[in-house]
């Protein structure tokens, strides 16, 4: 376990929740970890500390369930391969009741290319409706989201989400993940996640009394189309990772992940109360702005007939 390089910062009990004092302290313990791991690492900001690593569709079947965001489903629903299978059909059902959707799916249908190269249009079209949700020219599946969760190459951009919208008197959480230390998560554009969809299809009506890989999936294809409409993904270097298994947050797949392999996956620095000025300050400085992060596209105003 990766230990604080401040006596002052606080950690909890099983090493993944650091507590600087100050948001000062927070960027030296930042860098402090990006030493220390000099790998590759992934960042994601939550304006509420509390908040669970859960995809927006997550939430909703939760909300389906009866079940608050913030909570986690009882030990026994997180062992319950029922109830693993009973949400993924969730998502099978979401996804084939999209016509274009339906299509990508076809395990007949030949793939995309451009260039020569083929493109993974099921994580394309993810990827637009985690930036647009609100592109009026989609489907009514938007309002369920995606099991996908933003994250970036940037700290400074998972600082960005950690302040966002944040009030004065809350803690905000900032994720530091080694992509390294991911393993069987982490896929080179070597599995689409059109495959890994089909799997995840197959495997629940094959083998409906086994458990599906429930880990995070990395799907990030080698060749990806050049949306020149939308230059957010770009400007906030994003990455996303795709959640399989409803019953569990990112943040508990990890730690199970890490009590196989003794290698720390993430860790959780937690923004102080009373900063949201002193960050959102520090971000204007460094011209990460709403404006610059979140610019107007054609996807918020115009609906093709």
């Amino acid at each position: 376990m990766l230990i604080p390089s401040l006596k002052s910062t606080l950690v909890n009990g099983d090493g993944f929740e650091w507590r600087p004092a100050t948001f000062l302290d927070c960027l030296l313990e930042l860098e402090h970890i990006r030493t220390l791991i000099q790998d590759c690492c992934y960042f994601r900001g939550q304006r509420l500390s509390d908040r669970l690593l859960d995809s927006t569709f997550a939430r909703k079947m939760k909300e389906r369930r009866g079940v608050k965001d913030i909570q986690r489903y009882s030990f026994e629903q997180q062992s319950n391969i029922t109830l693993q299978h009973e949400l993924g059909s969730d998502l099978l059902t979401t996804l084939y009741s999209v016509p274009v959707l339906r299509s990508f799916l076809s395990e007949l249908a030949p793939p995309l290319r451009v260039g020569g190269h083929p493109i993974d249009m099921l994580f394309q079209y993810h990827i637009h409706v985690q930036q647009n949700p609100k592109d009026p020219n989609l489907t009514e599946y938007t309002s369920l989201g995606t099991n996908f969760l933003d994250f970036s190459l940037n700290w400074k951009v998972g600082l960005f989400f950690a302040n966002r919208n944040r009030l004065q008197p809350d803690e905000g959480a900032l994720f530091v993940v080694h992509q390294k230390n991911l393993g069987p998560v982490f896929h080179s554009g070597e599995t689409p996640f059109q495959d890994i969809i089909l799997r995840l299809r197959n495997t629940m009506t094959q083998n409906p009394l086994q458990e599906y890989p429930g880990l995070p999936r990395l799907p990030w294809p080698n060749a990806q189309l050049n949306n020149t409409l939308d230059p957010k993904p770009k400007r906030q270097e994003a990455i996303y990772i795709a959640q399989m298994d409803f019953r569990k947050d990112l943040e508990l797949s990890w730690k199970e992940l890490y009590a196989q392999t003794k290698k720390q996956t993430y860790i959780k620095i937690i923004i102080p109360a009373n900063t949201s000025y002193e960050v959102q300050a520090y971000l204007t400085s460094q011209g990460l702005t709403e404006e610059f992060l979140f610019p107007k596209t054609k996807f918020d105003e115009i609906k093709l007939s």
